[in-house]
């Protein structure tokens, strides 16, 4: 439980525009991402711990290898809701942003190219006013 003034700050989390692909994130992400360094390609392919989400997507279909706690496709941060429950609680939001996250991978001058034009996490930060 927040107390008033306590902060609640949630970030990192998929926005809808990941979910939905729009055409210039598709770009972007066919762009930024490196060409198959088949070496790696490889190596990834004989390690074992791999299949074991592979046999889970046999056992169901819906299962993603997203490796984080989302692996479903409909198992998302439902933005909206969030919201919702914060200002029935008496939460003021301070801060919302979407932004385009960097990964290593990335081509950083194709990131820089559009990280003011695709958006795919998000950050919110909220402060509780009311008991």
């Amino acid at each position: 439980m927040t107390k008033p003034g306590g902060v609640l700050y949630i970030d990192h989390e998929a926005t809808e525009t990941y979910y939905r692909r729009p055409a210039a994130y598709v770009e972007f992400l066919k762009r930024a991402r490196p060409r198959v360094d088949w070496r790696r390609w490889l190596s990834r392919l004989l390690d074992v711990r791999g299949y074991v989400h592979i046999l889970r997507r046999l056992r169901d279909p819906r299962y993603k290898r997203e490796g984080d706690i989302h692996v479903w496709p409909d198992d998302h941060v439902e933005w909206d809701e969030i919201e919702q429950i914060l200002a029935a609680r008496g939460f003021e939001i301070v801060v919302k942003r979407d932004y385009l996250l960097y990964k290593s991978i990335y081509n950083m001058q194709i990131y820089n190219e559009y990280k003011d034009r695709c958006t795919d996490e998000r950050v919110l930060i909220a402060r509780r006013t009311k008991q």
